[in-house]
């Protein structure tokens, strides 16, 4: 500026203007959950990115029925029940009001999948639909069937515990085990049975009593 003698003159001013940023927070990636049969287990919703302003609602969904199943960053299940095996969404939101007055939301979600183990037992040991024991006569043939359950997936074996020790006919990774005694002879597969289950929880076991019938040999 130049005033009315020819004097230059300049002028200034400073404005301070503050700045917020606003921006949603960022959820943790959960890890996956083993947990075992009517224990306890509980999961936290951690944040790596608080938001700005700080997050303030959280919510737990079950995903394969879309319901909301908790609030709060915990998520705790007591009892823990087979049903409960599956898929869990945690929600972290923020509300953001910038100066346009736009009320905006931010969300961050992960997931975390619960998997439910429980201890090995055997559900039943049959012969040709007889539970707990059979008679047939010699000659014929015996099927015996051990279907068992457990989560990790069991071992199964069919044993021969006739004679005092324990002989495996039979040994499987699975749920079923079969076993097929063709023309069963009285002198050596007359006795006990016993269908063995598993796993790193527990291990179930159940026996099967079978009778053979020797024949009769007539002298004249």
């Amino acid at each position: 500026m130049t005033d009315s003698v020819g004097k230059s003159v300049v002028g200034h001013t400073l404005v301070t203007v503050s700045m917020e940023v606003l921006y949603p927070p960022d959820v943790q990636s959960l890890q996956n959950q083993t947990v075992l049969l009517n224990n306890s287990l509980t999961v936290v919703c951690n944040l790596t990115l608080v938001g700005n302003p700080p997050a303030s609602n959280y919510s737990w969904i079950r995903k394969d029925i879309g319901r909301v199943i908790g609030t709060g960053k915990t998520l705790i299940i007591n009892n823990i029940r087979l049903a409960d095996e599956g898929e869990y969404q945690c929600n972290a939101s923020n509300r953001m009001q910038p100066i346009t007055n736009e009320v905006l939301y931010g969300l961050s979600q992960s997931t975390v999948y619960i998997n439910v183990e429980y201890g090995a037992y055997v559900r039943e040991f049959k012969s040709n639909q007889s539970h707990n024991s059979i008679a047939v006569n010699q000659g014929e043939t015996v099927d015996l069937l051990c279907v068992a359950d457990g989560d990790p997936e069991p071992v199964l074996r069919v044993m021969n515990t006739t004679r005092g020790n324990e002989s495996i006919m039979v040994e499987i990774k699975g749920r079923e085990a079969k076993y097929r005694i063709q023309q069963a002879q009285c002198e050596y597969d007359t006795g006990n049975y016993t269908c063995l289950a598993d796993n790193r929880y527990n291990e179930g076991r159940q026996l099967f009593a079978l009778l053979v019938y020797c024949k009769c040999i007539l002298f004249y």
